[in-house]
């Protein structure tokens, strides 16, 4: 590699293009954490020029040079008319921004109010020269060839509209500020309009902040600027070889700037060792990696440039990105041991370099067959063959199971019967149904499902039984599958309202009123979601007669107890309408049941039609049928036996 110290205004000097590769992340630096302590370094090499020149001409000491850390570039091959280009391995952040601070001095310069003698216009030399170093003069191979940086194709439109605006009022009108309904405050502009806005406020005050117009002091100020940038401002350039390799180099720097993702060093070195393979970067990023940059979100309320896999959610305590999380599943999909959040990196290495001269577009087409899999199992759509299942399983915020689905729905092939696979997830969504409602720990599961994974990996034939079979081995909280009994007793005590989010209990509920569903019945489409109430409700009180008050035998409830926990228990739930549930929600029984049985169409509240009295003993005898549906629904095979599984789909 070659190494040399540089200036800015070098950088740019030359015809030549920074072409950053499609693969590499977007423009992502923001005004605190980047801009306002670049335009600081900056303007302090101003001043100190200004201290140096001094208003007499005089010079004064010694102006020390500022590095602004370094770029790893690689010459690209050209033919024919194109221009000179260099591929950006790392620094892209750093030299879009500078193409920006470039144009946003060239733009403030530009459209100062200009002396009627514009030959003694001290401005015009300045900006005609950063017209220069912001523009290749004379392409003929291309039109985006005249910028001296092509950004990833995310940021290509909007760089190309900003470095051609020529004023922050044409950058707005290109890129106005807009307000989604109901919205407090506008979305923002994209980050590089954001940042050219910056630039020029803050040139523009520091050049204007003595007088106003153009005087000896702004013309100095600029002179100023503009010997800082060309001579104090340094980067460190590190231009390539053949014989480098890239990806060493990219991890080992270290310099201010936005930390990368794991997603983001695992792109570049899939593509740095496709690029190696001879492989066409252009046609793998479109066939497999342009999903993570630009599937919308889909969801009501979603802004509309908010990205499905860049999406922040919670995993191991922490906000992740969709498409970080997704790489973590797959991962543990496909190895025996726990793997960490924060090696996630280091993991996927280890994965890639686990088989000798793998192919960097099978690897690829793998991960993404993975990826449509886990998106319909995060967001699943009506047309997903588990939708209901997975809903299921993203409403119990259960994620660690999603390795098992992976390997199970892709990785295992043909090693699985598709058959199979009803039984299987049947036996899987009991054994977590089963164990939210008994109230039993969740932060085992990685290891008990680490602990599955070995078994399917070495498994020559995959079918329900190994599978169930290995779930109901546990015998401690950690593991266990709840039997029926268990089960039962906190089905029916459990005051699980109370205890669990309603959201929660809520899908339980819907999970039993598609079960009572059969053949005879219309399917309903709900407008709206579905409430969890109170047949009895939590203030009873005021419309509802007292318990028979009975002697309490120590150790035990009173009736006014009892029938504050029970109130709170599977037999008292049920399902409502918003507009059903605010028009009865603590209105005596007599005037509750007739408005649920005559305006609801939902399942589980035909039992309302024939119930004349609700009390304890109709609590108990309800949460008592609801069971019934819940032991069909998940069931607990004590082992397969050739029986049809229930399918978790229903």
């Amino acid at each position: 590699m070659e190494t040399s110290k540089t200036a800015i205004f070098d950088i740019f000097r030359k015809e030549r293009q920074y072409c950053v590769p499609l693969f590499q992340r977007p423009y992502v630096w923001s005004k605190d954490k980047q801009w306002q302590p670049l335009w600081n370094d900056i303007v302090e090499r101003a001043r100190a020029v200004l201290d140096h020149e001094g208003r007499s001409g005089k010079k004064n000491g010694v102006v020390q040079n500022h590095f602004l850390g370094a770029i790893v570039t690689r010459q690209l091959a050209t033919f024919g008319s194109h221009i000179d280009a260099a591929e950006v391995i790392d620094g892209q952040q750093r030299l879009t921004t500078l193409q920006i601070v470039l144009a946003a001095f060239r733009d403030c310069l530009a459209n100062a109010p200009r002396p009627e003698d514009q030959g003694q216009d001290p401005l015009k030399a300045i900006v005609n020269d950063l017209a220069r170093l912001t523009r290749n003069e004379g392409v003929v191979g291309g039109a985006h060839e005249v910028f001296k940086v092509w950004p990833t194709n995310t940021d290509r439109t909007v760089f190309e509209k900003l470095m051609t605006a020529g004023s922050p009022a044409a950058a707005m009108d290109a890129f106005p500020l807009k307000r989604r309904k109901y919205a407090r405050q506008p979305d923002p502009r994209p980050a590089l309009v954001e940042a050219y806005l910056y630039f020029h406020d803050v040139m523009d005050g520091f050049f204007t902040d003595v007088e106003d117009g153009i005087d000896a002091m702004m013309a100095a100020r600029a002179q100023a600027l503009y010997n800082a940038l060309r001579r104090h401002v340094l980067l460190v350039q590190i231009e390539l070889q053949n014989d480098d390799d890239p990806q060493v180099i990219f991890e080992s720097l270290n310099a201010r700037g936005e930390p990368l993702l794991p997603s983001d060093l695992i792109r570049n070195f899939a593509f740095m060792r496709a690029t190696a393979q001879g492989k066409d970067q252009t046609e793998l990023y479109n066939t497999f990696w342009r999903e993570y940059d630009e599937r919308p979100v889909t969801t009501p309320g979603s802004k509309a440039e908010e990205r499905f896999w860049k999406r922040r959610v919670r995993l191991g305590g922490a906000k992740q990105p969709m498409l970080d999380i997704f790489i973590y599943h797959y991962l543990q999909s496909q190895m025996d041991d726990e793997i960490s959040v924060g090696r996630l990196y280091r993991a996927f290495r280890d994965w890639w370099e686990g088989t000798e001269e793998r192919d960097a577009e099978d690897a690829l087409l793998f991960i993404r067959t993975h990826s449509d899999v886990f998106a319909n199992l995060v967001e699943p759509k009506d047309d997903f063959p588990w939708a209901a299942f997975a809903r299921r399983l993203k409403g119990l915020d259960i994620s660690s199971v999603y390795p098992i689905l992976l390997f199970l729905m892709v990785s295992a092939g043909d090693r699985v019967d598709p058959d199979a696979l009803p039984g299987i997830f049947c036996d899987l969504e009991s054994y977590l149904v089963r164990r939210f409602v008994c109230n039993l720990p969740t932060k085992s599961y990685v290891k008990v499902f680490v602990g599955l994974l070995r078994r399917l990996h070495a498994a020559d034939k995959i079918d329900r039984g190994l599978v169930s079979d290995y779930l109901a081995e546990g015998h401690s909280s950690a593991m266990v599958w709840p039997d029926d009994a268990l089960f039962e007793r906190h089905w029916l005590d459990r005051p699980i309202y109370n205890e669990v989010q309603s959201s929660r209990v809520a899908l339980i509920l819907q999970a039993l009123n598609r079960q009572l569903h059969g053949v005879k019945q219309e399917n309903i489409q709900y407008i709206g979601p579905l409430s969890v109430e109170h047949v009895m409700p939590v203030r009873w009180e005021t419309a509802w007669p007292a318990p028979a008050e009975v002697e309490v035998v120590d150790g035990h409830e009173s009736a006014i107890e009892q029938r504050n926990r029970v109130i709170h228990t599977f037999g008292n739930l049920t399902l409502l309408t918003q507009a059903l549930n605010s028009s009865v929600s603590n209105g005596p029984y007599a005037t509750k049941r007739p408005e649920i049985a005559q305006q609801s169409l939902i399942r589980i509240n035909t039992w309302f039609q024939d119930a004349e009295t609700w009390d304890e003993a109709a609590i108990r005898t309800r949460g008592r049928r609801l069971f019934e549906e819940a032991l069909a629904l998940w069931p607990r095979p004590p082992r397969v036996d050739g029986t049809v599984a229930a399918n978790p789909n229903t």
